[in-house]
């Protein structure tokens, strides 16, 4: 069995790009039918082309805390997120946003984030891809239960 994280592709309108990109806003107030985690990785998808949304669509950020309790409507959740800057998880996280053809929701396995990090900087890459290939059916899996509707 894989164990796994998620990167989440989600949507984001063009008013909020900017205050984002200048860490202004570290939060997101959504709808929690992805089941969001303290853990997971976003990617944001501007819904409109601009400067800022050149420079967001190749973040990716990590959601570092969770709230949906007291206050929020049934299924909403906030969270916060800060910027990721490890050069290695980033280039991972592209491997696996091609991957898996940039689905909404994409499996993150522990084991390539271990393999990330604990690897020689010049064997990871090809580490990554072939666990990727060896493991095929069963993340597809994964993939397609993650995103049916």
């Amino acid at each position: 069995m894989i164990t796994y994280r998620k990167l989440h592709n989600i949507k984001l309108e063009q008013q909020y790009v900017k205050p984002i990109v200048e860490k202004e806003k570290t939060f997101e107030i959504r709808y929690n039918d992805r089941d969001y985690k303290v853990g997971d990785i976003i990617r944001f998808k501007p819904t409109t082309d601009s400067y800022y949304a050149d420079l967001i669509k190749n973040q990716f950020y990590v959601i570092t805390y969770m709230f949906n309790d007291f206050g929020l409507n049934k299924n909403y959740a906030v969270f916060s997120f800060k910027e990721l800057t490890d050069e290695k998880l980033i280039s991972t996280l592209y491997t696996l946003n091609d991957y898996f053809q940039y689905a909404k929701i994409i499996p993150i396995p522990d084991r390539v984030v271990a393999v990330t990090f604990l690897d020689n900087a010049s064997e990871y890459a090809y580490k990554v891809k072939d666990y990727l290939k060896k493991n095929d059916e069963e993340l597809w899996d994964i993939v397609k239960e993650l995103n049916k509707e």
